[in-house]
């Protein structure tokens, strides 16, 4: 008798950055990193899984992995051409971090001259990593830095322009797991404290605090669902700072205790 586990988590290292070229006709299962990915698909199609959602990416489409995502990748449509780019915080500029904070999706597609434009800077990467460029840090911060902002113009049809309240959410979504107060949201919106309370919940139908705690179940249910670690454990990495605080209000939105949601979901996926 097992259990369906996963996904796994990969660990990347200090200062890392690492370019891939790869012609995959297999499926990866689900896992989530301590680091950044970007993911361009220079060939072919798969369904591509992120935080339960599936979407059907192909030629000229790019993914943005941040730390607080889990994917995996259905490769059932024939040979699938990737660059995989991992790196780690040390190479987002200050740019760079707001353009994720702003992203309301992680899936994005170009029309024709940027896919072109995008294509090229993936090369480019990849001459770096050869050492064929001097000051190859700085060299991969300011590509990174316009992948982001290609993706930024592309995201949801905003063309680079969200509104004070949805780069909020966009933060929010991307940084839950921290500590994010009323305060810190809504200076990312440039609105007062009132002002941004009310038209966060004129835009999304719920308090700030709410959608915080919202999405920070989400995540713990995956974490109870994948993985092994204990309630107190992912009470923290869910960005609760107290079990008591965790468990109430896991009960509260789940209408069960971590430990019985877990325990159910185990007995749902058994195999004999």
């Amino acid at each position: 008798m097992s259990h369906k586990r996963g996904p796994e988590r990969l660990v990347g290292g200090f200062e890392w950055f690492r370019i891939d070229a790869d012609r995959r006709s297999d499926s990866y299962p689900s896992h989530w990193h301590d680091f950044y990915e970007f993911e361009w698909v220079r060939k072919g199609a798969f369904v591509h899984c992120m935080n339960d959602n599936e979407t059907l990416l192909k030629t000229g489409n790019l993914v943005l992995c941040t730390t607080s995502d889990i994917h995996s990748l259905i490769v059932d449509r024939g040979e699938v051409e990737l660059i995989t780019v991992h790196f780690d915080e040390s190479y987002l500029t200050d740019t760079s971090k707001k353009a994720i904070s702003s992203l309301k999706n992680r899936e994005f597609s170009f029309d024709e001259k940027t896919v072109r434009t995008l294509d090229d800077i993936f090369d480019v990467l990849s001459d770096i990593q050869a050492n064929k460029f001097s000051n190859k840090k700085e060299n991969i911060k300011n590509r990174i830095e316009t992948i982001l902002l290609y993706c930024v113009e592309a995201d949801a049809g905003e063309k680079a322009k969200l509104s004070g309240v949805m780069e909020a959410v966009g933060f929010i979504d991307s940084n839950f797991r921290e500590n994010i107060s009323l305060e810190k949201a809504s200076g990312i919106a440039g609105l007062s404290r009132g002002a941004f309370s009310a038209e966060f919940h004129k835009k999304m139908g719920c308090t700030f605090q709410e959608y915080l705690i919202k999405k920070r179940i989400k995540w713990a249910c995956t974490l109870l669902k994948h993985t092994e670690l204990n309630v107190t454990q992912v009470a923290f990495d869910s960005g609760f700072h107290s079990h008591s605080h965790f468990s109430h209000s896991f009960k509260k939105h789940k209408g069960t205790a971590p430990l019985t949601y877990r325990e159910n979901y185990l007995k749902s996926v058994k195999v004999d």
